[in-house]
């Protein structure tokens, strides 16, 4: 398993500019931003899902402009806890093919239900164009 932890992140335009999301550097310093998966992809796509429930926690105070229907693009880096390697990637969100009629739910064996709205889409980055 890879643990990584999310240090940067910023909203990508289509013009290229980049705006830094307020709060994101938080959870590399207070280690809410801990996410484990196979793969760097895995868990990138993972803290991917955190920065979007970030948007919209705090659209009211920071992020007026943020509409959740139509999420921006993200450019984030992740550092690996254990060795140190950073990785940066481009992430998107798209509508899950299964749930353009309704949301995606999947019963799980213990009964619980979860409900899939949207897949997360990553292109890795060199860490050179985004500053890292």
């Amino acid at each position: 398993m890879i643990n990584v932890t999310l240090i940067d992140a910023a909203i990508f335009n289509e013009t290229g500019d980049t705006r830094p999301i307020n709060g994101i550097p938080g959870f590399h310093s207070n280690k809410t931003g801990s996410f484990h998966g196979k793969y760097p992809y895995s868990a990138a796509s993972k803290a991917l899902t955190s920065v979007y429930k970030h948007l919209l926690k705090y659209r009211t105070e920071w992020f007026p402009w943020y509409n959740h229907d139509e999420p921006p693009n993200i450019i984030l880096v992740v550092q690996n806890t254990d060795n140190g390697k950073k990785y940066a990637y481009l992430g998107s969100r798209s509508v899950a093919p299964q749930s353009k009629d309704g949301p995606r739910i999947v019963a799980g064996s213990n009964g619980r239900q979860r409900v899939y709205k949207w897949v997360n889409n990553l292109e890795k980055v060199p860490l050179e164009t985004v500053g890292h």
